[in-house]
């Protein structure tokens, strides 16, 4: 297969998974793995793929806004609910947690509906409004942003600084092996990264969309995890991670 031919199936392969493997390729192809490797390092330095270990994903596009709230909270709303279920059915009773803004992070609030027991400090709107009425909420100060999803800033960090949770609950943008959790806009990285440093434990909600992917503002590594609940499991290679839970597809 001519060179050509080859950055055209890794294009297409890309378009339809958003990830290629190097094993996948050379079944495909009939070349050896040292010409894709080339191939694939060839498309990354022109920016058209990112290189990941084993393969590449679709290059991230660092100056394309994350889609409105209003848009993220119907994409993938049945894994969203799963994820949720799962996610809570892991805290700890009577656990204190700091949940951010995010669609994900709303789905799992509705999960929360039958954990009055827990204790709730969010920057999220939605949150705030969704578990005031049944469980201990309190809602941090700071700016709304335009689409009204959570407030941000200095007076937001500056509150979350004086408290400490069991859990902090967080939904980045993308979670990588290598890069670990990012995050598109920085206000919101640097809110969950302060929300890390607030908890004693960490847990990461991502639907398999996210896996594999970076974003511009780096969260945390990896390693950082407590959970990370999931509904998929990740792309190879993957680091082992002894508490990875893939919540069922019929939850």
């Amino acid at each position: 297969m001519w060179r050509v031919e080859r950055h055209k199936l890794i294009r297409q392969k890309l378009g339809v998974s958003g990830r290629v493997s190097i094993s996948d390729l050379v079944r495909d192809t009939g070349v050896t793995r040292e010409t894709l490797r080339a191939d694939l390092e060839e498309m990354a330095a022109a920016g058209d793929i990112l290189r990941v270990r084993g393969g590449a994903v679709i290059a991230p596009a660092p100056d394309d806004p994350e889609a409105s709230f209003q848009t993220r909270i119907q994409d993938h709303p049945a894994e969203k609910l799963a994820i949720g279920r799962e996610a809570a059915r892991l805290l700890p009773r009577g656990a204190s947690l700091l949940i951010d803004a995010g669609s994900t992070t709303a789905a799992f609030a509705r999960s929360l509906s039958a954990r009055p027991d827990l204790r709730i400090l969010t920057n999220s709107l939605h949150v705030a409004r969704r578990l005031a009425a049944s469980h201990d909420t309190l809602l941090l100060g700071g700016v709304p942003d335009k689409a009204g999803q959570g407030v941000y800033g200095e007076l937001t960090l500056a509150q979350l600084r004086r408290f400490r949770v069991d859990v902090a609950v967080i939904s980045p943008v993308a979670i990588d092996a290598a890069a670990g959790l990012t995050n598109f806009d920085l206000r919101e990285a640097e809110l969950a990264s302060a929300m890390f440093e607030a908890a004693e434990r960490r847990m990461a909600l991502a639907h398999a969309a996210k896996l594999g992917h970076r974003s511009r503002v780096s969260i945390a590594p990896l390693e950082a995890l407590d959970w990370l609940v999931t509904d998929r499991l990740p792309p190879a290679p993957w680091p082992p991670m002894p508490r990875l839970v893939i919540a069922p597809r019929d939850a």
